[in-house]
């Protein structure tokens, strides 16, 4: 949709805070497969040893910004295309979720995407701070405190 030829990805994913690290995508918004990481990871080592210049652009000269405010929302319209998910069997249920994301990243993006599930959401460390609110594999709160 947005024509790039390759993306990066922030991510701490469900690890500790101190293990955030990228993810790096194709053209085709798949993550790259061993022999392109591994093109990848010798290019860049080309480039910190100084036996490939590739010729860095002054800041200023340099892309654009792009403020790109529908991600979530073009996002979750995608999940909801896809052939496997029964969006008006999982409504019915009615489910009933405590969501808690540790201040991460997926705040947003899973409270909405349950909310237009027909989930009721009971928000805990939902806004992406970025300060983990606890480890993310484990629970502070308990389930039952939901």
């Amino acid at each position: 949709k947005h024509r790039a030829i390759g993306g990066i990805m922030v991510t701490a994913s469900h690890n500790p805070i101190e293990w955030n690290g990228l993810k790096f995508m194709d053209e085709s918004g798949l993550f790259l497969d061993e022999s392109d990481w591994k093109e990848l990871r010798g290019l860049a080592e080309e480039v910190r040893t100084g036996k490939v210049d590739i010729g860095y652009v002054d800041i200023k000269r340099m892309g654009r910004l792009v403020n790109f405010s529908d991600a979530v929302r073009e996002h979750v319209d995608a999940i909801f295309s896809l052939p496997n998910i029964n969006v008006d069997e999982i409504r019915e249920r009615k489910f009933k979720v405590c969501l808690d994301t540790v201040n991460g990243a997926g705040g947003p993006i899973m409270t909405q995407l349950l909310q237009r599930l027909g989930c009721e959401v009971i928000p805990l460390n939902v806004v992406p701070t970025g300060l983990f609110a606890h480890e993310p594999e484990v629970s502070t709160q308990g389930f039952l405190s939901c």
